[in-house]
């Protein structure tokens, strides 16, 4: 199965893609081998430990076998897309595990669920890889408003906020079931992400993700490969 990864064509070229990750057969195993918690309103799970509020420590945790060793091995897969080898090289402060990615958290949207927009501060720097299960969803990407940033955020008018909207930089990501999706630099550390609460994704939405065209020329290339396969 090929794990190509992609670059999506923004001004910003810090999202990169990988289509297919796992197959719908190991989906439907990594959906079905968990047990979740409620939290905030959602279900959601913690893997490899906690991240202390405060100090952003991680005190480490094992993770399940199906992720760590055991078919179908999410995180040696990610390992072995070179992602973290590519930091170390450029002399990113990599924390954690040699291998790569060090904890995981999972959580589930229902239609018309999402989240705010939000960084989620130093616990995950420099890279996080986002793996979409069953359904798929609009990753919003949202520059910071100057007034985040503001000594005085207390004192910032309404007309401070509404002129800052327009200068936000938006890219919406489109991620498909299966797909990973890895943010890093200061596209993640800096930019607002989230997801937008739908119901039913119009499409004037998904046209309008960064990646909708890359999306389909690459299923066409796996539909041309196949068929190749079959002669």
């Amino acid at each position: 199965m090929p794990r190509e990864i992609q670059t999506v064509e923004t001004p910003h070229p810090a999202i990169r893609i990988v289509y297919d990750f796992v197959t719908p057969q190991e989906e439907q195993y990594l959906v079905q081998s968990w047990g979740w918690k409620e939290l905030n309103g959602r279900r959601s799970i913690y893997w490899g430990g906690t991240v202390l509020p405060n100090s952003h420590a991680l005190v480490p945790a094992p993770f399940p076998p199906f992720m760590d060793g055991r078919w179908p091995d999410v995180l040696g897969r990610i390992a072995e897309t070179g992602v973290f080898d590519e930091l170390k090289a450029e002399g990113a402060d990599v924390k954690g595990k040699e291998r790569g990615a060090n904890h995981c958290l999972v959580n589930e949207y229902l239609p018309s669920q999402g989240i705010l927009p939000h960084t989620d501060g130093p616990a995950y720097h420099p890279l996080t890889a986002t793996l979409s299960l069953s359904s798929h969803t609009i990753l919003s990407l949202r520059s910071p408003p100057s007034w985040l940033s503001s000594p005085s955020p207390t004192t910032t008018t309404a007309s401070q906020k509404a002129s800052d909207a327009k200068e936000v930089e938006k890219v919406d990501v489109f991620l498909p079931p299966r797909s990973l999706v890895l943010l890093s630099g200061k596209l993640y550390e800096e930019w607002l992400h989230g997801i937008q609460p739908l119901e039913v994704s119009e499409p004037t939405s998904l046209k309008g993700c960064a990646n909708w065209k890359q999306y389909w020329d690459a299923r066409l290339a796996t539909c041309e490969g196949d068929e190749a396969e079959e002669e």
